[in-house]
């Protein structure tokens, strides 16, 4: 769900999924959102094209009007405290992945740790995702997501 980026932590997504996949680039009978909402969205996606891009891979997946997507996407990325400790990070940091879910549990109380899950790209924390039900509530994350980056990585300092 969360992806460091150049602008810190950013909502990468919000995807249908089910306990081996989740489906991407479907029809939609949902019309495609406008330039102003995906614009509204750079906020928490980092860009309007990112937003975009996740419409059109996951939103369309969803079953959902994409104003409905957004407003989904927006409540889950505001329900969740990202780590204030990450934001104080005067330069880039190394780290077992497992300091960087145990600081999302902290922050966020309602989560425990099968619901959480730090995936990590070319020895950098990559991702932070965090298993939901289609109302948002908190869940077990599926089997095909219980691979844990389990490893030391760097954490960038985010602006």
């Amino acid at each position: 769900m969360f992806k460091l980026a150049d602008f810190g932590w950013i909502l990468h997504g919000l995807w249908p999924q089910n306990d081996t996949s989740w489906p991407s680039y479907c029809q939609s009978r949902h019309a495609p959102p406008s330039r102003r909402l995906t614009g509204s969205m750079k906020d928490i996606m980092g860009t309007s094209g990112l937003a975009w891009h996740q419409w059109k891979k996951h939103g369309s997946c969803s079953d959902l009007a994409a104003e409905v997507y957004f407003e989904m996407s927006r409540n889950a990325y505001e329900n969740i405290t990202r780590p204030s400790l990450f934001r104080r990070l005067k330069e880039p940091v190394t780290l077992r992945a497992e300091i960087v879910e145990t600081a999302f549990l902290k922050e966020n109380p309602s989560l425990n740790d099968d619901m959480v899950r730090v995936t990590c790209k070319d020895g950098h924390v990559a991702e932070i995702r965090i298993c939901l039900n289609k109302d948002l509530s908190y869940r077990s994350c599926a089997l095909s997501m219980r691979a844990d980056c389990d490893e030391t990585v760097v954490m960038p300092h985010i602006p």
